[in-house]
């Protein structure tokens, strides 16, 4: 795994995401890679998400079976 420096950020900054990683219940490490991952989309979808994307295929008539949702799972697992 690659390493990654931040420099220079502001202390109300830095205090908000040590606030909310508290909140997840994750170190301020894994919260800052969770964020930076969302950000550009390369992380796997939560339950939620999940339950929401198939919903949304279901309405327009597309069906996903189990199978299809354990593949999409297993995509986002290391």
């Amino acid at each position: 795994m690659a390493t990654l420096t931040l420099k220079n950020v502001p202390e109300s900054l830095h205090e908000k995401l040590r606030q909310q990683a508290r909140r997840h219940r994750r170190s301020l490490n894994r919260e800052v890679i969770d964020l930076l991952a969302t950000a550009v989309g390369d992380r796997p979808l939560t339950p939620a998400e999940l339950r929401a994307f198939v919903a949304e295929q279901e309405s327009e008539g597309i069906w996903i079976d189990h199978e299809d949702v354990r593949r999409l799972i297993m995509e986002g697992r290391p």
